[in-house]
């Protein structure tokens, strides 16, 4: 079996281990692989339990495990994917917000007049 840190290592060589963006990315790889159970996650992505379990409650948050299911941003795209894995990331640490299909989209900030 593979090692998910050196698969995430070969995606983002300057990632850190430390960065939080990390273990989050690693949750999304094993996810991927295992479905969203934070279990099974933490088993196969080599994390603390507590730690894979906080994870995945964000990623349900993020709206990206929905019952059972991980709705991500076109991961497996040939063009895109890469940009949507990072995306997805983003969304899983707060840095971003996923609007769902059929939702308003959110106004630009207005600069002051």
């Amino acid at each position: 079996m593979r090692s998910l840190r050196k698969v995430l290592k070969k995606m983002d060589p300057n990632l850190s281990v430390k960065d939080k963006a990390f273990n989050a990315a690693l949750v999304l790889l094993a996810a991927a692989e295992v479905g969203p159970s934070a279990d099974k996650i933490a088993k196969r992505a080599v994390l603390p339990r507590k730690e894979a379990r906080q994870i995945t409650a964000r990623c349900r948050k993020a709206r990206l495990f929905v019952k059972g299911q991980i709705h991500h941003g076109g991961w497996f795209d040939k063009d895109s994917g890469g940009i949507a894995f990072w995306m997805d990331v983003a969304c899983v640490n707060g840095l971003l917000k996923r609007i769902q299909p059929g939702t308003a989209q959110p106004e630009a900030a207005k600069g002051k007049k």
